[in-house]
């Protein structure tokens, strides 16, 4: 809870004067990125260098920049829901959302290509995609100075996975 409270710039005191207990704050916490995951996608470009953006993304993981989701606090999110039924219902809801917008992201992105995407092809991409996103970045906490030309390779490969084409245009 510390840390929530120094990364909003407020006391734990306050922390607990707007929300009734650590559940509200993590339930809140979801919400809010399932709000800004929402917006962020809509304006993501159906033509934009994904390989070159979860580079800048990676580093920016890697080094705990406070604008970028924080793979630390997911993580104790993510055990917090194995402890907390609400808690997990929310996260289970958020998942299904993000990864139900996602697909439909990556149909239209599909369509700007003149390509026929499959509902469950763009629904089983989405999942690749947020697994592969999530688990890269937890992995540049562990590995922050991963090779440039390394990372590279690898998003291109897991991208083409993932979009169903080369992740650059």
């Amino acid at each position: 809870m510390a840390d929530i409270a120094t990364e909003a710039g407020i006391s734990i005191s306050l922390l607990y004067r707007y929300f009734a207990n650590k559940r509200a704050i993590i339930l809140a916490m979801v919400q809010m990125q399932l709000d800004e995951d929402r917006q962020g996608l809509d304006k993501v470009p159906v033509t934009s260098d994904f390989v070159g953006e979860l580079i800048t993304a990676y580093a920016a993981w890697g080094r705990g920049a406070p604008d970028m989701r924080h793979a630390g606090l997911l993580s104790e999110i993510s055990a917090l829901g194995l402890r907390d039924a609400q808690v997990a219902e929310v996260l289970n809801r958020f998942e299904r959302e993000s990864c139900e917008d996602l697909a439909q992201w990556l149909r239209r992105r599909a369509d700007a290509r003149g390509v026929a995407l499959d509902p469950e092809d763009a629904a089983l991409r989405a999942v690749f995609m947020r697994c592969f996103i999530n688990g890269l970045a937890v992995h540049a906490i562990h590995d922050p100075d991963m090779d440039t030309a390394r990372l590279r390779a690898l998003l291109t490969r897991a991208l083409a996975l993932g979009l169903g084409d080369d992740a650059r245009d």
